[in-house]
């Protein structure tokens, strides 16, 4: 069904993420979730993520995506021998949890850290040539790769590079995770939007709160800054229809931990009514 609502699994980063917590979506109207990986907050091991395997499918959930952690041993853009061959065996766990998983897409950052202009070329080819490779083992176990657009100086910030960095990995299996958050501070989401010519294959529903556009907060939307009719009139230009997949915090309250699910499903409600009026 398209237009249906995701949850990340970051939304639980304030009270830790943990496989039971997806319990609490058991009755709701969301029912696919993006798998988070990061080492500091959501340490994937092969327990959790057959735990978080059997959740999933005991309250009707589906795993719709699983994001790769990003760091030192998860960086395309790495240089180093050790970094290299770091990055490819992390990559090659997050397919191997994937297929665990039963999920489709694999989310990515093309870099990790900032990148530095005078190296941003060397860091672009490297990217890219990891990237190449990932998309190749993909096509292997049949998922999908979605390189998420960034913000701050890393790579993948413009359309132009977004194009680029897809175009030149050469697969039908690569595509593009809209993150709407870190668009709004790095060229701008109806830019970006407007002019990328690759496939959106998924989203990051986020708002951003920050004034000075320096950084980025996840609220729900739309109430923070970003133009939600004149960002989803582009989205609906370009036809999308996916998942709407939120990257959000919850408040990290147990007491509110129900009101938390109602407040996203109602939040969701209101999303789509922005997107039906566009």
């Amino acid at each position: 069904m398209p237009l249906e609502p995701g949850i990340s699994t970051i939304f639980f980063v304030n009270e830790g993420i943990t496989p039971d917590k997806l319990t609490r979506f058991a009755t709701s109207t969301v029912r696919h979730v993006e798998v988070c990986w990061n080492f500091e907050h959501a340490n994937l091991t092969e327990p959790i993520v057959g735990e978080t395997a059997a959740v999933l499918s005991d309250n009707g959930l589906v795993c719709h995506s699983l994001h790769a952690p990003v760091g030192r041993m998860c960086n395309p853009a790495a240089v180093t021998a050790d970094e290299k061959a770091g990055t490819q065996e992390t990559f090659k766990q997050c397919l191997n949890y994937l297929q665990v998983l039963s999920g489709g897409i694999l989310v990515v950052h093309a870099s990790a850290g900032l990148v530095q202009e005078r190296e941003r070329p060397d860091r672009l080819r490297h990217s890219i040539e990891s990237l190449t490779w990932l998309a190749e083992e993909c096509e292997k176990c049949g998922v999908a790769l979605a390189v998420e657009n960034m913000h701050h100086r890393q790579l993948g910030t413009t359309a132009a590079e977004l194009d680029h960095i897809v175009g030149s990995v050469n697969s039908q299996r690569a595509g593009i995770c809209f993150d709407f958050a870190h668009a709004f501070v790095a060229e701008g989401i109806q830019q970006t939007l407007g002019n990328l010519h690759s496939h959106v294959i998924t989203l990051h529903l986020c708002d951003n709160m920050k004034p000075d556009r320096e950084s980025t907060c996840w609220p729900m939307v739309p109430h923070g800054l970003v133009d939600w009719k004149a960002a989803f009139g582009e989205l609906k230009n370009r036809g999308y229809d996916g998942v709407m997949m939120y990257e959000v915090y919850g408040s990290g309250q147990p007491d509110l931990e129900n009101d938390d699910v109602a407040r996203l499903e109602l939040n969701y409600q209101e999303l789509i009514r922005v997107f039906k009026q566009c």
